[in-house]
């Protein structure tokens, strides 16, 4: 979530856990039953789409950014709206850890962020076996 942080410490962390779950259910409703979601960090969420291409998977990915822009999130009389950014990486049999893949998703990630946020970024690859989308990373807006 870019600048979850000002949320955390604008309004306090119960804040930002009312994000966090807000965000998770966004995330659940455009997941498919195969697919797995994890809090990745303070900030950032991990999802394994298992048997994805990886046109697929941005498409997912847009879809939950355009979601998440779209709303809002109200704590005690604030409201809240953020965007997030996702990097995309397929899991290739080459990167033998998942780990490999997760750094590739966090590298796109990281070009996500660098070229405004709100989008996703798939990090370049040749194999389709599964596909990682690493962060959201939204940008907030508190009022």
């Amino acid at each position: 979530l870019d600048d979850f942080k000002q949320i955390n410490d604008e309004l306090g962390h119960a804040a930002g856990d009312v994000v966090l779950i807000e965000i998770s259910r966004i995330l659940f409703r455009n997941l498919r039953k195969t697919d797995y979601a994890y809090r990745w960090g303070g900030e950032e969420f991990l999802v394994l789409l298992p048997q994805a291409q990886l046109n697929d998977a941005k498409q997912v990915a847009e879809k939950i950014i355009q979601e998440v822009a779209e709303s809002s999130f109200h704590y005690h009389k604030h409201e809240i709206k953020l965007t997030i950014s996702a990097g995309l990486a397929e899991y290739r049999y080459q990167d033998g850890l998942l780990q490999q893949t997760i750094r590739r998703a966090d590298q796109a990630l990281y070009q996500a962020k660098q070229q405004g946020k709100n989008q996703a970024v798939m990090a370049p690859t040749k194999s389709r076996d599964s596909v990682l989308v690493n962060g959201i990373n939204g940008q907030s807006n508190i009022s």
